[in-house]
């Protein structure tokens, strides 16, 4: 009998909501996971793990790669969880793979390197921590006084590198947020900031559903495919030379999209999830 493993979420309480109302609509068995508490014995009959977010959690990564490593199956093997958890490792597989994305660099966390770019990009430019999820540890700088607030905000986290972009005026705010689960686009949403410069749900953005041109879809898919990840949430934004992906993330807070969605997206999950083979 299958049976599969939900880890709760406390940056986001609706996911393993909605994966535990899908499973008991499929009348597929579960078990739902304590990460503050997580041990062996707990996947002692867990047959398949839903996608599950590990930032800040390395017990309960270690735990999965054991679990992945005895035949339990995973959507998001770890190996691919590690990459889309980093931001720098992201960047580095996605450059690896020719797949179009914001222009980055890896730099030191240190004033000096972080003079040197905001010097090249006087405009804008953003910093991001390497870990973080729903614009946390992410930093728009227009001004060169803002780079120590920025840099002692960072330091306290932990020590680099740390990512450097430039800020895309011409997005206008707005991205675009693809869900791509099994292999296929499952929903689409265009993001517009209204209370930030970042378009994130979680810092006030709104969206309505998206339709993707071919193009925007090959790219988030190609995108998920180089991360080698069953299930994922790729951003896409607009630059004046195309489309560009700016982030990958493993394990989206997809429960905003279910008025937007045609698609069931928990569901998605969890059939991707059983039809899920380890590599």
């Amino acid at each position: 009998m299958n049976v599969i493993g939900i880890g709760k979420n406390e940056w986001a309480k609706g996911v393993p909501e909605d994966l535990v109302r899908a499973c008991e609509k499929l009348n597929i068995s579960y078990r739902l996971m304590d990460f503050s508490t997580l041990f062996q014995s707990q996947f002692s009959e867990i047959t398949h793990l839903a996608p599950a977010l590990f930032i800040l959690k390395p017990h309960a990564l270690e735990a999965y790669r054991l679990a992945q490593s005895q035949g339990v199956i995973l959507l998001n093997p770890i190996l691919s969880v590690e990459i889309a958890d980093d931001k720098s490792k992201t960047y580095l597989a996605l450059e690896r793979a020719n797949i179009p994305q914001v222009p980055t660099q890896l730099i030191d966390l240190d004033l000096e390197p972080m003079h040197n770019y905001f010097q090249s990009n006087p405009a804008a430019c953003v910093f991001k921590m390497r870990h973080g999820g729903q614009g946390r540890w992410v930093r728009l700088v227009r001004e060169e006084s803002q780079l120590l607030g920025v840099y002692e905000e960072f330091i306290h986290e932990g020590i680099g590198p740390i990512l450097a972009q430039p800020f895309i005026e011409e997005a206008n705010g707005e991205s675009i947020r693809v869900i791509v689960t099994g292999g296929e686009v499952v929903a689409a949403s265009v993001r517009r900031a209204t209370q930030d410069w970042r378009s994130n749900i979680s810092l006030g953005g709104v969206q309505e559903k998206y339709v993707l041109t071919t193009c925007e879809s090959d790219l988030a898919i190609a995108a998920t495919k180089a991360l080698g990840l069953g299930h994922a949430g790729v951003d896409l934004i607009n630059m004046e030379d195309g489309i560009k992906v700016l982030e990958v993330n493993a394990c989206p807070d997809f429960t905003s999209m279910r008025n937007i969605s045609s698609v069931d997206i928990a569901e998605a999950v969890i059939t991707a999830t059983l039809k899920a083979r380890n590599p």
